[in-house]
């Protein structure tokens, strides 16, 4: 999934193998990683701003 935030594009997307899955989430200035959606969906964070909170300012959410 691509998002944009503050003329900034994001990107998440699964890495790895079904056993072993991770949550990448990152842009050009940074890479976060979460091997758990709980985990994902608790810490994301955009420069200390949880995702989840700042979801409904989000522009053009879209799949790759």
């Amino acid at each position: 999934m691509l998002f944009d935030y503050k003329q900034t594009t994001y990107e998440v997307f699964l890495k790895g193998d079904e056993e072993s899955d991770m949550i990448v989430f990152c842009c050009a200035e940074f890479q976060q990683e979460y091997f758990s959606e709980k985990d994902f969906r608790e810490k994301a964070n955009i420069n200390g701003d949880l995702l989840k909170d700042i979801w409904d300012e989000v522009q053009d959410p879209r799949y790759m």
